[in-house]
């Protein structure tokens, strides 16, 4: 089975072509668009058939280009919802990043109510690709009113797409075909959510949707397939009960996952301890709070064995922000002297969950004698929904602002 690491390899026996030949040769002046999800398995057999037919676009002797675009919306996700609903005209505006090259575009999309699309774009810095610079602003506040639309003060960026893609032409006819590789879709936060990386979303342009990588496709089973990274993308990470029936099936094969600096986690409260707890690995644990605020955000400082460390979190529910830095022992009793009054203390127990999963057992002391916590921690949010917990686990309280544990510090036991 080939990964996207396997890609150049894939299209190494095919014959380059430039830029300026490809475009004088496919340049399509009206032309139909197909997508389709293929293994690379299966690409690895249709480049046996149809290889002979095809050159690859080469750049610099390169092959395999890396592509990444950041779209800006606004808080409430106007341009999303307005995309959903079909809404018309609407208009959509990110930067066009080519990594591979160095070349950056902004560009704003009106799709107007006569069904046509209009499109605008201007040079940007790539290395502020992430930022709504004064062109780019100029030209959003230029173009939206042209065609109806006011021009929202507060765009932000709200999805970041990057692939990898490599384009073939055919020899004959005015054909060409893109496949795209190592597709990520990130958000601000760095959630992030990846294509299975053993799949490709190939993209046909022929003059009327039945070119020769239609028909092999066709002949292998594929059917074309509604797919929109930016669409896919803001509805795994944003929107998801917003738009849950789009591109269902594709979905599946998108592993969504927390970035760096974010924790997934259920927490229960348990009723019956498990047998066997003396035999688990266990450790002592001391925290107390700096600072805590209604919105979740606490920051906390904690002892556990020999390690301390000041920690930062921020939300509530399964999904929780978190950043931490290591603190030796003099900055530990320092800080420590200002949790008077907001301290938890207990030992936890790990115990082996199976499929990499551990459970943390808290047996608290002192005024929370008698309250038993567990959590796990999960890579993505689809494990968290799937693990079925042991019965001994009692009740879930995840998201319960009572069971957190800056709560637990400051308004001891809950009922």
């Amino acid at each position: 089975m080939k990964t996207v690491e396997d890609v150049s390899e894939l299209f190494g026996g095919l014959q380059p072509v430039s830029l300026d030949e490809m475009n004088e040769r496919a340049a399509l002046q009206s032309r139909k668009d197909n997508k389709y999800v293929v293994r690379l398995d299966e690409l690895a057999d249709r480049l046996d058939d149809l290889g002979d037919d095809h050159e690859v676009l080469e750049i610099d002797d390169q092959r395999l280009f890396d592509y990444e675009s950041t779209y800006f919306d606004t808080a409430s996700l106007r341009c999303f919802h307005d995309h959903i609903s079909d809404r018309r005209p609407r208009f959509k505006v990110r930067t066009r990043c080519y990594v591979t090259t160095g070349d950056c575009f902004f560009e704003v999309k009106v799709s107007q109510e006569d069904g046509e699309t209009l499109k605008h774009k201007v040079d940007h810095d790539p290395d502020v690709r992430a930022s709504l610079e004064p062109d780019a602003r100029e030209l959003v506040d230029r173009v939206l009113p042209e065609c109806g639309l006011d021009a929202p003060d507060n765009l932000q960026p709200s999805l970041v797409t990057a692939f990898r893609r490599v384009t073939i032409v055919s020899r004959k006819r005015p054909e060409r075909t893109t496949f795209d590789f190592g597709i990520s879709l990130s958000d601000p936060e760095g959630d992030t959510a990846r294509l299975d990386e053993t799949y490709a979303i190939a993209e046909t342009k022929t003059p009327d949707g039945e070119g020769a990588w239609d028909r092999a496709f066709s002949e292998a089973g594929h059917e074309p397939v509604a797919f929109s990274k930016y669409r896919v993308g803001t509805g795994l990470l944003h929107a998801h009960e917003g738009d849950a029936d789009y591109a269902s099936d594709l979905k599946e094969l998108f592993d969504v996952g927390a970035g760096a600096g974010k924790e997934i986690e259920r927490r229960f409260r348990v009723a019956q301890l498990p047998d066997d707890l003396d035999r688990c690995e266990s450790d002592d644990i001391r925290q107390g709070y700096l600072a805590v605020t209604e919105d979740g955000t606490e920051v906390r400082v904690r002892k556990r064995g020999d390690e301390t460390r000041l920690t930062v979190k921020q939300g509530q529910g399964r999904v929780r922000a978190e950043e931490e830095l290591e603190l030796d022992s003099d900055e530990f009793a320092r800080l420590w002297r200002l949790t008077e009054g907001r301290r938890v203390v207990k030992r936890r127990h790990l115990i082996p969950a199976g499929s990499d999963l551990t459970i943390e057992l808290d047996v608290y002391a002192g005024h929370l004698h008698g309250l038993v916590l567990a959590e796990v921690e999960f890579a993505t949010e689809a494990n968290a929904e799937e693990f079925e917990p042991p019965d001994w686990l009692g009740d879930d309280v995840t998201g319960n602002p009572r069971f957190n544990s800056q709560r637990l510090a400051v308004d001891g036991m809950p009922a």
